[in-house]
């Protein structure tokens, strides 16, 4: 064999190892970005029940509360009502700060205060329902875009951050 005979083959030594190097790289990185967007696509509907869960949630509350309705009506709201407590009780992280106040908001506080009163709303002061459904809007508010950026954030790193 000639020196150029030996040139060839470390040539093609190193152009077959450099091909398996990329194809174990791709395959690494392939399957890291599949995690990722799963991730990141599973997040994106957690927010986005979440968010449905507490509005209705809210609103059934509310109707609830201030609406004169009859027995048979009043017990499917209260049951939906119920039912709802439990999912967003469930969607959430009870070693969180947001989650752990929304979760006190859902589970203590709004109940307590959510009788059926069919009332009138005071016009000088805001009733303590209603500050207590706006407070547990704008705490889902802080745990939402708390989440979204977490979201961005792995989305732009492609990695996986654990809270």
């Amino acid at each position: 064999m000639e020196p150029k005979d030996y040139v060839y083959i470390v040539g093609i030594l190193v152009t077959f190892l450099i091909g398996v190097f990329n194809l174990i790289s791709t395959w690494r990185i392939s399957k890291k970005t599949t995690f990722i967007n799963c991730v990141t696509a599973e997040r994106a509907k957690w927010i986005a029940n979440l968010r449905e869960n507490i509005a209705t949630f809210c609103g059934l509350t509310h109707h609830f509360h201030w609406s004169l309705i009859d027995d048979k009506k009043e017990t499917n709201i209260f049951k939906k009502i119920d039912r709802l407590r439990m999912l967003i009780q469930l969607q959430l992280n009870p070693n969180e700060e947001y989650s752990r106040k929304i979760i006190d908001l859902v589970t203590n506080k709004i109940p307590n205060l959510a009788g059926k009163t069919g009332g009138t709303v005071p016009i000088d002061e805001k009733p303590p329902l209603d500050k207590a459904l706006d407070e547990l809007v704008s705490t889902s508010q802080l745990l939402l875009k708390q989440e979204w950026n977490r979201v961005k954030e792995e989305a732009a790193k492609g990695s996986i951050t654990n809270k």
